[in-house]
Parts: structure tokens; sequence; C-alpha cells
């Protein structure tokens, strides 16, 4: 089902790059975390203008959670338990998909789009900078701050709880009994 899911956001990925009658560089098949499926490349979308940069990266997690609705429509209306619990486990699979696309703080979709709609290029790593060199600067001297240095603050922060978090939640994981 992962491959599956991969593979459908990739196709919609593919699909809005057509649409826009842009090319597909390469549609091939890669091995993700061990798993054989379907990646595009969309190297050719990165000179056209950000709407359209928005929409193709937009396309993919859209894609999966069209088809997420498809599997939820034939979890609730298939009579055989086996057919609906394959629908809805790749229903769960694919919002789920969806979700961590969609986190702007992952270099993922969400964050390609959060780029794009505030003209931000490199957004995580300026954030990241002021966070680690020029956030305590600010505060040692009590400067006043930008807008701009507030939403870096702001991004900052929270990419690096997410790190955080996500190392702790790691540890635990790890940590749990057998």
């Amino acid at each position: 089902l992962q491959v599956l899911a991969i593979s459908i956001h990739e196709a919609g990925h593919a699909l809005a790059i057509r649409h826009f009658r842009r090319r597909v560089r390469l549609l091939g098949l890669a091995i993700y975390y061990l798993f054989p499926c379907a990646y595009v490349d969309s190297t050719d979308m990165v000179m056209a203008p950000r709407r359209q940069r928005i929409v193709v990266a937009l396309a993919g997690p859209v894609a999966g959670l069209s088809v997420a609705a498809v599997a939820s429509v034939i979890t609730a209306t298939v009579a055989d338990p086996i057919v609906a619990a394959i629908a809805f486990k790749g229903a769960t699979l694919l919002v789920f998909q969806f979700v961590m696309n969609m986190l702007p703080v992952l270099d993922l979709d969400g964050y390609h789009i959060l780029v794009d709609a505030l003209d931000a290029p490199l957004l995580r790593q300026r954030a990241l900078a002021f966070v680690r060199v020029g956030m305590p600067r600010k505060l040692r001297r009590r400067e006043r701050w930008t807008p701009n240095e507030a939403g870096h603050a702001a991004y900052g922060e929270l990419a690096l709880a997410a790190s955080l978090r996500t190392l702790g939640l790691r540890g635990l994981v790890r940590r749990a009994p057998r």
C-alpha cells in the first residue's frame, strides 16, 4: 500500500506538470526506505511562476487525498470484510501521508508551498540561522524586531521544536519494551 500511495502522490505531481505544458524530465522507479516506488523529476517547474509551482506541489497530496476519499467510500459500502479492511488501511495511509507532506517544518510539499507562497527561498536555513545567531543577539541587545525577523524566529523555533520532538519520540520508541 505504501508503494501505491507514493506512486499516486507522484502521479499527481506529474499530471499537474503536464497540465502546465511543462516536461516531466524523468519518470521512473526508485528505492524509498527499501521499497520500490515511482518518482517524478519536476525540475522543469523551477522557472515556472510561483502559482504554478504551488499547484504542482499541492497536486501530489491532493491526489492521495482524493484516492483516500474513494477508499473511504469503498470501506463504508463494500460487504466483503477483507476488501473493506484493505480499503480502510489504504485510506488511513493516504491521509497520514497527506498530513506528513503538508507539514511546513519538513522539507516536503508543505514546505515548498510555504516557500513559494511567501516568496522566501531557503526559509528553513535562514530561519534556523536567525534562531541560532540573530535572535540571541537581538534579545541580548533588546533591539526592535522587524516582521521578517519575527517570522523567521517563529518558523525557526517551530522547526527546531519539531526536530527535537521527533528525536525525543525516536528515543521513546527505542526504549519501548519488546
